[in-house]
């Protein structure tokens, strides 16, 4: 996928997260919403951008998040929110349909937020 359209992807990714956000302030019962979407945003926000601030870096310009980067973060993702915090505060409750959301959200990361490489130089940090 060209950069373009990455970068169009990933602004669309925070304006729903953002209007959501918004739209919650006003209707705080959207049970579906409230339950998922911002599961499913969170791995292409999160790893989208870490990839941006660590092409800020001079010698990481060509960075690149990895196959394997996604699989960790994602089940670093649910192990810890789904798993330990539910454990330790009594505020959340575990929702395996979450594993869903936080898969689905590394696959829109895949398809859409990656940028090809054309350096071969992909190491992780």
């Amino acid at each position: 996928m060209s950069l373009t359209k990455t970068i169009v992807f990933y602004a669309a990714f925070v304006v729903v997260f953002l209007a959501y956000k918004v739209i919650e302030l006003s209707h705080p019962n959207l049970p579906f919403f409230h339950s998922y979407l911002e599961d499913v945003l969170a791995i292409p926000i999160v790893l989208k951008s870490a990839e941006l601030i660590i092409r800020l870096i001079p010698s990481k310009r060509s960075f690149r998040v990895r196959r394997i980067d996604i699989l960790v973060t994602t089940l670093m993702f649910s192990a810890y929110f789904e798993m330990w915090l539910p454990d330790v505060d009594s505020r959340f409750t575990q929702d395996w349909f979450d594993l869903i959301a936080y898969a689905s959200g590394a696959l829109l990361f895949w398809f859409f937020l990656t940028e090809p490489n054309t350096n071969h130089s992909s190491a992780s940090i």
